[in-house]
C-alpha cells in the first residue's frame, strides 16, 4: 500500500466534500484578489472569457470535487493513476486531431 492511501485512511478529514471543494478555492481567491484589484488593468478580453469561466468552473471546482470523490471511492493510488492517464488521454487525442508532427532537430 503506498504511503498516500495510508495518510488517507489515518486522517480522514472531518469535512464534507463541498466544504473542502469551498476551502479549496476559497483560501486562493482571498490571496489572489487583493493584486487584482490593486492592478493598473483589470480589463479581461474577449478571447480570455473562456479561460476565466474554465478556471472558475471546471479547474477550480469540478477538479477538486472529481478528487475527493475519487479518492474516497477507489482509493488515492487509484485515482491519480486514472488522472495522469486522463491527461496522456487527452493529449495525444489533441495532438491526432491538431495532426502536430515532432519538431526535427536541429543539427
Amino acid at each position: 500500500m503506498h504511503s498516500n492511501n495510508v495518510l488517507i485512511k489515518r486522517w480522514q478529514m472531518p469535512v464534507s466534500t463541498w466544504v473542502s471543494v469551498y476551502a479549496q478555492g476559497g483560501f486562493p481567491i482571498r490571496f489572489l484578489l487583493p493584486g487584482f484589484i490593486l492592478a493598473d488593468s483589470r480589463v479581461i478580453s474577449i478571447q480570455a472569457v473562456p479561460l476565466v469561466i474554465y478556471a472558475a468552473i471546471a479547474a477550480s471546482i469540478i477538479a477538486p470535487w472529481a478528487w475527493i470523490k475519487g479518492i474516497s471511492a477507489i482509493g488515492g493510488t487509484m485515482t491519480l493513476l486514472g488522472v495522469t492517464l486522463s491527461q496522456v488521454k487527452l493529449g495525444a487525442r489533441s495532438n491526432n486531431k491538431l495532426n502536430l508532427k515532432p519538431i526535427a532537430k536541429s543539427s
